[in-house]
């Protein structure tokens, strides 16, 4: 009796420090088949920001409401997509910095607590490599509109078209590329 005894007092903390050990052991490796870049759902196709070649009402109004009335269009496209731009990095500090880091080098400081750390965006394999309709895609629908052939990354994105009109997404896309500091890939 006390051998059996003495053999339950050493297996039974020998499997609970083993399962203690799977339990917390690194899972974030991710396969080797897995797509970087899944292609792009066939309903974003055709979409282009809108933010880049705005109708000639909406930029009046922006040239009236700034007092830039007398610039030619060229000018005044650029002004446009400057104050979008800042818009859209403003926006971008406010929902995204949290996991993608202030400079979006995917270090801010919920990243830690993340089984999957997201995406450093000034790593040209990342946003660079991709159209803006590609990151607008993943902003809008986060992780749950990834294709099966994706995981198990696990990856934690929201969907932020459940928050954001698709203006401000696209705001968010100009302000990806300017904190990242690189221009969209084609």
């Amino acid at each position: 009796m006390a051998v059996v005894r003495g053999l339950g007092l050493l297996i039974l903390p020998l499997l609970a420090a083993g399962s203690v050990f799977v339990w917390f052991e690194r899972r974030d490796v991710p396969p080797a088949a897995r797509l970087q870049h899944p292609p792009l759902p066939a309903r974003y196709q055709n979409l282009k920001n809108p933010l880049r070649a705005p109708a000639d009402a909406a930029l009046q109004a922006f040239l009236n409401e700034t007092g830039r009335a007398g610039l030619g269009r060229e000018e005044a496209l650029r002004h446009w997509l400057a104050r979008q731009t800042e818009e859209g990095r403003l926006l971008y500090q406010k929902n995204c910095s949290h996991c993608h880091g202030v400079a979006g080098a995917g270090d801010g400081p919920m990243a830690r607590g993340l089984r999957l750390r997201p995406a450093n965006f000034t790593d040209r394999r990342t946003v660079a490599a991709v159209p803006e309709v590609y990151v607008f895609w993943r902003v809008k629908e986060g992780a749950a509109g990834l294709p099966p052939e994706s995981t198990p990354w696990d990856s934690a994105m929201p969907p932020w078209g459940e928050l954001l009109s698709d203006e401000e997404i696209w705001k968010v896309v100009l302000g990806v590329y300017d904190v990242a500091g690189v221009a969209p890939g084609k």
